[in-house]
């Protein structure tokens, strides 16, 4: 079996998937401590979500023949994946326009990566995850105001 390379699209998306896991995670933490339940529970939710397109993509990996290393470089043993892109401001605005800088960053990378593939089954993935995403960013929106 082979590793997942750097070109390949749903490595790449994964890399994404990870840091918004974790940057909604620790989100969640914040609004948290701040006594905002509803937008903590909502951060969790969203963290959900991207977790199991985290597994689809993963999954997606290993149908095209790849291993699902997190690596920037596989399969290189260096340069793993580094939680340097999380964003861990703390003041509510900031977290929710990071958010929103986030979710339209990961749009438009699936969204081209779905429109240069040849792979159906990895551009109807891709575009299906894009869904998801602009749900998202309108839900950051509202939180915002």
């Amino acid at each position: 079996m082979q590793v997942a390379t750097a070109n390949s699209p749903p490595f790449w998306c994964r890399l994404l998937k990870i840091s918004a896991v974790l940057q909604y995670t620790y989100q969640k933490h914040v609004f948290e401590q701040l006594g905002d339940d509803e937008t903590a529970r909502i951060l969790e939710h969203i963290s959900v979500v991207e977790m199991k397109h985290f597994d689809y993509l993963g999954e997606m990996i290993l149908k095209l023949g790849a291993l699902p290393i997190y690596s920037v470089l596989p399969p290189y043993p260096s340069r793993f994946y580094s939680a340097r892109s999380v964003s861990y401001v703390a003041s509510p605005e900031r977290m929710i326009l990071a958010d929103i800088a986030a979710e339209q960053e990961a749009i438009a990378s699936y969204t081209t990566i779905a429109r240069q593939t040849k792979n159906e089954i990895v551009k109807n993935g891709l575009l299906r995850i894009v869904e998801d995403e602009k749900l998202h960013l309108k839900i950051f929106g509202t939180l915002l105001r």
